[in-house]
């Protein structure tokens, strides 16, 4: 107790001291005062606060308004206090250690899930549906290095939220009937490739560079597949556990393998957000003062659970021939043991191999890289190594592989680093167009001699600085919003890097040299430590490699990559930083952050200009960062069969460059200001996201804006960029929630643009020419005036008037476009039979048009029904164990809306689940939602538009939805208080009015039965 008052005393002067110098900098500023907690008063006038001796603080240091603490039981809280965003989020995070064959991966998801499931004072499905009541947004996801169990709640809920995670982390009851049935979802998890949890956060809708974690696995996506793979073969050797070693599991197992990970030390607690640094440091600490003090919890048995027997793992496959499904699953343990920088090298002395086959559009092709995970030294080196190579649209990778030798249809690199152990990836998607390009081997062959250069060259200081200024820019993006911060002060705690290294990311890799780049690509981009994942379609000529003689191939391709190279002397990471290329404006001090993180934005103002673009504005300080929208109605909405696609083309050619600026001026140009450009095509307005670091905003406003007016459209970067869309269409034919959303779409609407393919048709992409697209330019964003919206770290109308004002001269623009309203009063199927294990079905409904009064209570009815302790699935996984997954969304465009209900299930349980679906949908229309469900609704969803508006892209796109729907601007910031005005009795109507089965229309795309698929195991060596 005397800790916590003096503890308390100390942080309240700091807390004085910074409070002051925020006022007075806004005194000055006009701009209203952060919201920042008032210092805490005097000690002498606290009450007592008791806690627990097992939970004292033995270790704190601070930065600004972060803080660490150690707790006595071994616990590590990290604490980063903001206001602009009244939101908390919290991520509890349990170190795997080092994971051996006993300690398999899935066995944590199962784990991970079964936590989730009841406690001596939650039992069943309480957990959920408290959370719920809080509007909690909760979710458990298993990586290679740990388990993370994240919390998004409004700042006035969050010790009752922080509560329910902890008992539920703490008290896990582990029942042998929930174990058994949540086994089978497990399974079907992780042999389909997926992650363990279902996420309430939509993603961004914008298509560009998106870092994928290794914990975020997607079942429908080919790429996340291949890259889990590549994970498995690079870290685990390919070794694969055991699904009947899973079925065979017993609780007295399970709760033996809770003992030995669930442990205090193996804890950290992370929070971000609004919150008071030792209000929340006070709940943790009496929240977890009895764990640790005793292993006994209501998991026990009464007796000492027996110890965890060692799960059987296969050994690495070494079938060949044409495999006709995808294949069993290489899914293992794990991390192995720790291995320091000087033996990683030396630990395989030969390049794994794996290839496989499944019902897919595209060849892929993942190599990874055995490399020091994030408590080496060489860390830093190898983030901006990978950054160097495939990060960005002027990335060495990318201008080779892409926009020169036009091979590869889209590629990247990344740095997965775990905290002993990391895996430096490239994941390639193969050009297959006769027209445009490459057989797997050209691609293959290009890359590797590409990754020679990179062992052998020094990279240039101008490639070095757009790589920082990049990373710099993603990062900031990253930990904008609260639980990304609060992942990634995890990520570095865990890592051994610390919180400060994440405080200090800019200083982290801005002391790399190109002598270090140089050194550690010689050194660990080798032909004996490279892994590779080909995964193919089924249609794909058969490949007959294995270990020995693909690596033999790799050496008649590039002879380079396997010479040895004189090895550079090795320097000490931390000398003088690269000089930029661009300035990046004035650094912000300690006390500047602390005011700006917790400002919150201005009101959403309008700076249209006369005869200009309309223009909104919102200003907000909390990161250096700002996104500039500039969008146009109309593009598919305008589009037929025979023009499906060409305003995405368009737009991609556009970012090509001018007459006056080749493509690679302008990539390198934008890459070095810390620019990224997002394309949106959404079904009722076009345009582009230019997010960028706020120092550099008017340059990046005026090369895009250039760019717009005056595309050059040359037939060889047409060419170039329908690389890209190709891809696209192919990943969407390959995901199986959005094929059959597309299906849906095509069932709901025929003949009506909204029934076209989001990314175009490929036969009409493959036939447009420059000449087509320029016209197409001239008859779609010529004839018109743009809408602007700007969000983040500027001015007021600073942008507008010095970019926009005149920057976009129209002569009679059009003010309006003709628009078909289509038919939706025939109920139809569109069926697609695909050659996978299992089934997803989209359920449709006719919904109301974007402008109408009925989408605020839709959109509660929404969040009731989806999320973990919805409706759909507590009724389908929980209750009639039919679907793995299924969700509902209502889309409102401007001419007709859509209510989506999805499902993933086994081929064999598809008319079982859709007759769930269809009873749950013509439930709500009988009875609508209770009190307590309308309530959780309205909490829910008001906490996810909080963390929806934290992504400054996210909240541009929401402005721009109400101008073009007919809206105010301002309408995007007030669904909160439009919620709180919808009645039982709105709902109850809107139910009725929307919500009839007998309209359903559908979209399947139908797997084959188990028998029907016969998988087998990967060809590799």
């Amino acid at each position: 107790m005397q800790y916590s008052k003096s503890s308390i005393t100390v942080f309240s002067t700091i807390f004085l001291a910074i409070t002051l110098s925020v006022e007075s900098g806004l005194s000055q500023s006009g701009r209203g005062r952060p919201k920042i907690s008032p210092p805490q008063p005097p000690a002498s006038k606290l009450e007592p606060v008791n806690i627990p001796a097992n939970t004292a603080v033995i270790k704190q240091e601070q930065s600004a308004t972060t803080s660490r603490f150690v707790l006595k039981n071994g616990i590590t809280v990290v604490i980063s206090e903001q206001h602009s965003t009244p939101i908390v989020a919290a991520v509890a995070y349990f170190k795997a250690g080092a994971v051996e064959a006993s300690d398999p991966r899935f066995v944590r998801r199962l784990l991970a899930q079964m936590v989730a499931k009841g406690t001596v004072l939650r039992p069943g499905d309480r957990i959920a549906a408290d959370l719920r009541s809080l509007g909690a947004l909760a979710e458990a996801k298993t990586a290679y290095d740990g388990t993370a169990f994240s919390l998004l709640v409004p700042a006035e809920k969050f010790k009752d939220a922080l509560a329910i995670q902890a008992d539920m982390l703490q008290n896990p009851t582990l029942e042998a009937d929930a174990m058994r049935r949540e086994i089978p979802l497990v399974i079907d998890l992780e042999g389909n490739g997926a992650a363990s949890s279902q996420s309430v956060l939509s993603p961004s809708r914008l298509r560009g560079f998106e870092r994928v974690d290794p914990d975020l696995i997607n079942v429908d996506d080919p790429g996340a597949y291949s890259a889990a793979r590549l994970l498995n073969l690079t870290l685990a050797a390919g070794a694969s556990a055991s699904v009947d070693a899973l079925k065979t599991l017993t609780r007295d197992q399970l709760v033996e393998f809770y003992r030995t990970h669930y442990r205090p030390e193996n804890l950290i607690v992370s929070i971000a957000g609004d919150v008071a640094t030792f209000d929340a440091l006070v709940a943790v600490q009496q929240l977890y003062g009895a764990f640790g003090a005793k292993r006994e919890t209501a998991a026990s048995t009464g007796k000492a659970a027996p110890a965890l027997k060692p799960m059987a793992t296969s050994p690495p496959a070494t079938t060949s021939g044409l495999e006709t499904q995808r294949s069993a699953r290489l899914e293992s343990g794990g991390q192995e043991p720790k291995i320091d920088d000087a033996t990683l090298t030396a630990a395989e002395d030969r390049l794994r191999y794996a290839m496989e086959r499944a019902d897919i559009s595209q060849s892929i092709v993942s190599v990874g890289f055995r490399v020091p995970g994030a408590e080496s030294k060489e860390a830093p080196v190898l983030e901006v190594l990978a950054a160097l190579a495939g990060f960005g649209r002027a990335s060495r990778l990318r201008r080779a592989m892409i926009d020169g030798s036009m091979v590869a249809n889209r590629i990247e690199a990344a740095y997965l680093a775990f905290p002993r152990e990391g895996v430096l990836r490239i994941q390639m998607w193969v050009t297959t167009d006769s027209r445009e390009g490459a057989s797997l081997d050209k691609a293959e062959s290009a890359l590797f001699k590409e990754l020679a250069r990179l062992r052998g060259e020094l990279p240039p200081e101008s490639e070095i600085a757009r790589a920082k200024t990049m990373l710099e820019k993603r990062f900031i993006e990253e930990t904008g919003g609260y639980l990304g911060r609060a992942k990634a002060l995890t990520r570095f705690e865990a890592s051994g890097a610390g919180f400060r290294a994440m405080l200090d990311y800019a200083s982290w890799i801005g002391s790399v040299r190109a002598e270090d780049l140089r050194r550690v690509a010689a050194k660990y981009l080798t032909l004996t430590n490279a892994s590779i994942h080909e995964y193919e379609p089924l249609s794909a000529p058969a490949r007959t490699f294995d270990s020995d003689s693909f690596a033999a191939t790799v050496k008649s391709w590039a002879p380079g990559f396997d010479a040895p190279i004189a090895e550079v002397s090795i320097q000490p990471v931390g000398s003088k930083p690269s000089p930029a290329s661009v300035s990046q404006g004035p650094e912000r001090s300690a006390s500047q952050r602390v005011m700006l993180e917790s400002l919150q934005p201005l009101p959403v103002k309008d700076f249209s200009t006369l005869n200009g673009p309309k223009a909104f504005v919102c200003e907000d300080h909390s990161q250096p960062n700002v996104t500039i929208a500039i969008l146009f109605q109309g593009g598919r909405l305008v589009e037929d069969a025979t023009t499906s696609g060409t305003t995405e083309l368009m737009l991609h050619s556009i970012l090509y460059g001018t007459p006056r600026r080749t493509f690679s001026q302008l990539s390198e140009d934008l890459d070095g200001l810390g620019a990224d450009v997002g394309i949106v095509v959404e079904p009722d307005f076009f345009g582009f996201v230019l997010s960028v670091l706020s120092g550099n905003a008017e340059r990046a406003l005026k090369l895009v804006r250039d760019a717009i007016e005056e595309p050059a459209f040359r037939d060889d970067d047409v060419a170039r960029a329908r690389l890209a869309q190709i891809a696209s269409i192919r990943d969407a034919r390959d995901q199986g929630v959005s094929r059959s959303r597309e299906l849906l779409f095509q069932a709901l609407f025929p003949g009506h643009s909204y029934s076209l393919p989001p990314h175009g048709q490929e036969d009409v992409i493959s036939k447009l020419t420059a000449e087509k697209l320029s016209e197409w330019h001239v008859r779609v964003i010529k004839r018109q005036l743009p809408v602007a919206i700007i969000v983040g770290d500027t001015a007021g109308s600073a942008l507008v008037s010095s970019q926009l004002a005149e920057g976009f001269k129209r002569r009679d623009p059009e003010t309006s476009i003709q628009v078909r309203t289509p038919r939706t009063d025939v109920a139809a199927d569109k069926i697609e039979a695909r050659r996978r294990e299992r089934t997803t079905i989209a359920l449709g409904l006719p919904g109301p048009k974007a402008d109408s009064t009925d989408q605020t209570a839709l959109k509660l009815i929404e969040w009731a029904m989806k999320g973990e302790g919805g409706r759909l699935l507590r009724e389908l996984r929980s209750k009639q164990a039919v679907a793995a997954a299924a969700t509902l969304d209502v889309d409102a465009m401007f001419a007709a809306g859509v209510i989506s209900a999805f499902a993933t299930t086994s081929p064999d349980n598809e008319q079982r689940t859709r007759t769930a679906l269809l009873a749950e949908l013509e439930r709500i229309a009988r009875g609508g939602l209770d009190p307590d469900e309308l309530a959780s609704a309205r909490a829910l969803a008001a906490t996810s538009r909080s963390v929806l508006l934290q992504s400054q892209s996210e909240h541009a796109l929401q402005y721009a939805r109400a101008f073009f729907y007919g809206k105010s601007a301002a309408d995007a910031d007030g669904f909160t208080e439009q919620a709180s005005k919808i009645t039982p009795e709105d709902i109850k109507r809107v139910a009725a009015s929307y919500f009839k089965a007998s309209r359903a229309s559908a979209g399947v795309v139908r797997g084959a039965p188990a028998q029907a698929t016969s998988p087998s195991p990967p060809k590799q060596d």
